[in-house]
């Protein structure tokens, strides 16, 4: 009888203080991640070896040998997960390569570490449990870790986005029933004006100012849609205290003012 937990995905948390090495034979199927939380590791492949650090995450890739561990006393903690991954998640499993079977990251942003951390540590967790969809939250946490990760991948998406403009882009989305002007969000980001306006343009197309209409407009099409709320509120809640300018500009990015939107919904 095959015991409670993930049947094709299996996350865990180990720790050591002394040297150990795993050898496993080419042929595996899975995919291994391993982060490392506190000491350091060695991943060995023909002609070279990888070292780690605290902050580090390493890919197994299937079908090849395995080999790797702790040379040296001390404390070695480290997260890993055997998986096997969805055909969506393939995009974000393109980090740079160290050699054909092994594949690094190093995770240098607090927010991110933290995030790994936390997600691994309520997987983990629930795997030991007997929820009936631990298998689905478990995909789903593996899947948050990889996105994560993502955000530190230099061959990912958003490494593409200056940081600052990033940050940008956060603060603009998460501030959206405030008056922000493109000067208090240049500080915000450690930006003059100009370079603020021209990386962002650069990275989206478009300005700050008409970035941030676009998301008002777009969060304001969710709250006509999905909640009874009334126009002037709605308004408000999109950052314009004048229901009829808001109207007014709603109206001219969707062809129909915020009532009528409402009603063809």
């Amino acid at each position: 009888m095959t015991p409670p937990g993930f049947q094709e995905l299996f996350l865990n948390r180990t720790h050591t203080d002394k040297p150990f090495r795993t050898v496993r034979e080419p042929g595996l199927s899975t995919w291994l991640l391993v982060y490392s939380l506190k000491g350091h590791a060695v991943y060995r492949y023909p002609g070279g070896e990888l070292s780690t650090n605290p902050g580090d995450a390493v890919l197994l890739l299937p079908g090849f040998a395995r080999d790797y561990g702790a040379t040296k006393r001390g404390d070695y903690t480290r997260f890993f997960t055997e998986f096997h991954p969805r055909p969506e998640w393939h995009e974000l499993l393109h980090w740079p390569e160290v050699a054909p079977s092994v594949r690094h990251l190093s995770i240098r942003t607090d927010s991110a570490r933290r995030a790994i951390e936390k997600t691994f540590t309520e997987a983990i967790a629930l795997g030991l449990s007997h929820h009936p969809r631990r298998e689905a939250f478990a995909r789903n946490a593996l899947e948050k870790i990889l996105l994560w990760c993502d955000t530190e991948n230099p061959h990912g998406k958003s490494a593409l986005i200056d940081p600052r403009i990033r940050r940008a882009l956060d603060h603009l989305t998460q501030h959206l029933a405030e008056p922000i002007t493109l000067a208090a969000l240049a500080r915000h980001c450690g930006l003059s004006v100009s370079r603020l306006s021209w990386l962002f343009h650069h990275a989206t197309g478009t300005s700050p100012l008409q970035y941030l209409e676009i998301c008002r407009m777009n969060r304001a099409r969710q709250l006509l849609r999905l909640t009874p709320n009334p126009v002037q509120h709605i308004a408000a809640e999109v950052g314009y205290a004048d229901p009829f300018y808001f109207s007014m500009r709603f109206k001219r990015h969707t062809g129909k003012c915020p009532r009528a939107f409402r009603q063809a919904a």
